[in-house]
């Protein structure tokens, strides 16, 4: 899981104080990609979490501000390759995350 948030400008300058290397993973999309987006926003690839479907469900206040939208099938080739890319480039992402996520992108490249 990562998060898409539309706060770019704010991302960018966590990312150019906290770890400037970070900011190639951050991955700009538009709502011509996805609809539902009202604004230019990011997937801030550095903050990835891998979950099952059970351990999101568990985590999102059913009542708060947050929509979870099924994507997956709509979801472009070139957007999961930018992804993969960008998490693997990740200084902040743990190397058990990027070989589990290498092997995904592995079984979807198929």
């Amino acid at each position: 899981m990562c998060i898409i948030t539309s706060q770019i400008e704010k991302r960018v300058k966590y990312y150019q104080k906290a770890n400037a290397k970070a900011l190639k993973s951050l991955v700009k999309i538009s709502n011509e990609t996805f609809v539902f987006l009202t604004t230019e926003s990011v997937i801030d690839c550095n903050r990835m979490e891998l979950l099952s479907k059970e351990e999101l469900l568990k985590r999102i206040d059913p009542k708060g501000p947050c929509e979870i939208k099924a994507i997956s099938e709509k979801f472009p080739s070139f957007l999961k390759r930018e992804i993969f890319s960008a998490i693997d480039q990740s200084p902040l992402i743990s190397s058990d995350i990027k070989k589990s996520i290498k092997e995904i992108h592995k079984d979807h490249a198929k």
